[in-house]
């Protein structure tokens, strides 16, 4: 694979609720100097390969709370982050790509968008949301030579776990490592390898794919090991 010497035109897009404003960035980009794939970082990014738009949306926001507790407010900011900032992003992007006829995207989803987490309901929803958008945009887009996919990440060591535990941030991210059969957390680089892979043309019969990053831990099924079903306690 030669993804790590492809050269991206980067542009980092923070606002995409305006068309014509999001359009002339993407436009103004074209002119700048390029630069290596690892540098891509946080939030929604556009960038131009070999004259092809590639856009990775990888905002995403949670808050903590039981359901019940979660208010009107909290829900819209959540699904506003995680889900319509992805959605914004794609509406705006596609119809430069469809002019062009071709393009790829890749949206951050997460294993939280697979399966339930305790006190992320919110976010839970929000990136199950992100997950099909993502195949419904697959299969309308690739008759324009547009490819859509999403990587869903496991436990990652970022800002996270400070930013939902606080004070606790280094005792989750040893529960978090310890839950994963690789025992041990991922690194964001092994995240933007994936996103490098579904952004390149070494993914180019791949579309609508949701593919999972995760450390093996969503392989399991939560069951103990069978061999230690007798052992004492």
């Amino acid at each position: 694979m030669t993804i790590e010497n492809e050269q991206f035109f980067v542009a980092m897009i923070r606002d995409v609720t305006e068309r014509k404003r999001f359009e002339k960035e993407i436009a103004a980009e074209k002119e700048s100097l390029a630069v290596t794939l690892r540098s891509i970082g946080d939030g929604v990014i556009t960038t131009d390969v070999k004259g092809r738009i590639i856009m990775i949306n990888n905002a995403g926001y949670a808050e903590v709370a039981p359901l019940e507790e979660i208010t009107l407010e909290s829900w819209n900011r959540v699904l506003a982050v995680t889900l319509t900032g992805t959605f914004l992003g794609m509406k705006y992007c596609l119809p430069v790509m469809r002019r062009q006829g071709s393009g790829a995207i890749v949206n951050t989803a997460s294993i939280s968008g697979t399966a339930g987490d305790y006190g992320l309901s919110s976010y839970n929803a929000a990136k199950a949301g992100v997950i099909n958008l993502t195949r419904s945009a697959a299969i309308e887009n690739a008759k324009h030579g547009i490819r859509v996919n999403c990587v869903c990440p496991g436990t990652i060591d970022t800002r996270a776990p400070q930013l939902l535990g606080g004070d606790r941030a280094d005792e989750i991210r040893r529960r978090q490592a310890a839950a994963n059969p690789v025992a041990r957390m991922g690194q964001a680089d092994e995240i933007a390898n994936a996103i490098f892979f579904l952004a390149s043309d070494e993914s180019s019969f791949i579309t609508g794919a949701a593919i999972t990053a995760d450390g093996g831990l969503t392989a399991h099924t939560g069951l103990p090991p069978f061999w230690r079903l007798g052992d004492s306690a």
